[in-house]
């Protein structure tokens, strides 16, 4: 049974490792817990690695280690666990960010465009009494 809600997003990630070059994926789901995106690398439970956002200003970047790695098509998906405490509080903001990008990302599909501030203050209204608390 999972600790944790798993919150699906497509946002770019960079995944930061000591033994390769830096890659540019897309984060596949995040929660209080950690979160999970594909590599073309593979990485062994408890490496480290460090995970950056750019989207967000400032960027949010922050060390995790591997939990888990398995072999998926065209490559691998790694699952990463946040290591402190405090970053329960980014990850809730990282969170809340991948529902607003998902958001923008529905009114794209029905033909609409929204920019990223005004598509915050609606998800907010909407959604934000949802959210669960920490």
């Amino acid at each position: 049974m999972r600790r944790f809600i798993r919150h699906p997003s497509n946002i770019p990630v960079e995944l930061i490792a000591a033994r390769t070059t830096p890659e540019y994926q897309k984060l596949n789901d995040i929660s209080l817990g950690g979160l999970c995106c594909d590599s073309s690398s593979s990485f062994a439970k408890g490496d480290m690695i460090t995970i950056r956002i750019s989207l967000l200003t400032p960027p949010f970047e922050t060390q995790c280690r591997v939990a888990w790695c398995r072999t998926v098509e065209n490559g691998y998906r790694v699952g990463a666990e946040f290591l402190h405490a405090d970053q329960v509080f980014e990850a809730r903001m990282v969170e809340q960010v991948c529902h607003i990008e998902n958001y923008r990302g529905e009114i794209a599909k029905s033909g609409g465009t929204i920019d990223w501030e005004q598509a915050a203050t609606e998800w907010i209204a909407l959604y934000g009494a949802q959210f669960p608390r920490l």
